[in-house]
């Protein structure tokens, strides 16, 4: 192995803490930090700026790939969102998200830039560690965000925080309404791995319109294609490897989004195009159809997935996690709702696996196996 490379395997106990110790004492030190659990697969001859940060996306929304971003590309990521918030370096930070995705590992270097403290919370267990934690801003996956709502303790710590990030997915509309209405600071926002993290978002605590996720965050330009999206401007990725195939990014990432742009509600997130599917003769899209359903079942936690079928193209799996128990009552009133081929023809509980992070297309089709239907 390349002794550049300092690796750091995913699979391991308490991985996010042993993180956590080494971004501490050695951020910009290493030349290639690389969050993997196969750094021996990849080729570290690359002509890239370094130092920099090599790390595995999860998966959820297709297939994982390796994201390259340089140190000094990390940092201008971080700074656009403490411009656009206004932070400084009095606002002290809680980490909440696994430090190996984008989400958690930028709180991290927001905190390193503006040399505030930074306090990491374990994600499963926000709800009961906030109401102990010293610190000002957060971020937050949706499903945190009603776990911490349904928590008194949490719930009046929360109340006093400056910022509350909201990313990950798009939240329920009910939730957003839920959390305005007890005077949470939230700020709703859109970004990916490619893009550091945001890339547009909501002034806290006021979202001019459910459906959109805010507007860009300067010098950030997004501009709206056909069947995707060009992100544009500094602190992108510089590379991306997949398949073994490295595809350099010279400060421009397409998402595979599709997006509407108004200039007056912000930026709507209308789906993903590589995720559209065929059901009965009509293209489902599942992050569209997802929000109907999460705010008719009131669901923490749900996602869909195309089974393949020989008649129909493909039937429509729901796989979920609810607070209480869902009926019979449920779902018809549910049917009620959506359109006929809209409707899912399973209904899978997700196990807890004591994770409040979105989970692994790998970990879905794995429960699928376990019921029988893959």
């Amino acid at each position: 192995m390349n002794n550049s490379i300092l690796p750091l395997p995913i699979e391991v106990v308490a991985p996010d803490l042993k993180l956590l110790e080494i971004l501490k004492d050695s951020f910009n030190q290493f030349k290639i930090l690389a969050i993997t659990d196969q750094p021996e697969s990849i080729d570290l001859n690359l002509d890239l700026p370094m130092p920099g940060l090599l790390f595995r996306t999860s998966g959820s929304t297709g297939n994982p790939k390796l994201i390259y971003f340089s140190y000094q590309n990390l940092l201008q990521a971080a700074q656009r969102t403490i411009d656009f918030y206004h932070l400084h370096s009095n606002d002290n930070i809680i980490g909440a998200l696994p430090l190996h995705h984008v989400g958690g590992l930028m709180s991290f270097i927001r905190s390193h830039l503006l040399d505030s403290s930074f306090v990491w919370l374990e994600p499963s267990r926000v709800q009961e560690l906030l109401p102990k934690t010293e610190g000002d801003v957060i971020s937050l996956v949706p499903a945190q965000l009603a776990r911490i709502i349904e928590t008194p303790l949490a719930l009046a710590r929360a109340q006093k925080l400056k910022l509350i990030i909201i990313g990950g997915e798009a939240p329920a509309h009910s939730l957003i309404r839920k959390a305005l209405s007890l005077n949470l600071k939230i700020s709703v926002s859109y970004g990916a791995s490619e893009t550091g993290g945001q890339i547009c978002a909501h002034s806290p605590g006021s979202p001019l319109n459910l459906k959109s996720s805010g507007f860009p965050m300067a010098p950030i330009k997004i501009h709206q294609l056909e069947n995707s999206t060009l992100v544009s401007g500094p602190g992108l990725a510089n590379a991306i490897i997949q398949d073994s195939k490295v595809t350099p990014l010279f400060e421009e990432v397409l998402l595979q989004d599709r997006i509407q742009f108004d200039g007056l509600q912000g930026i709507k997130i209308l789906g993903r195009n590589d995720r559209l599917f065929k059901s009965a003769g009509h293209f489902i899209d599942p992050d569209q159809l997802l929000l109907k359903i999460k705010d008719e079942l009131k669901l923490e936690e749900a996602y869909i997935y195309p089974l393949p079928h020989e008649k129909w193209g493909h039937l429509i799996c729901l796989l979920y996690k609810r607070k209480t128990n869902l009926k019979e009552k449920d779902k018809m009133k549910l049917k009620k709702k959506l359109n006929r081929y809209e409707f899912p023809s399973h209904f899978i509980e997700l196990p807890d696996f004591g994770s409040s992070f979105k989970r692994s297309k790998s970990q879905i089709e794995e429960i699928l196996h376990l019921n029988g239907l893959l």
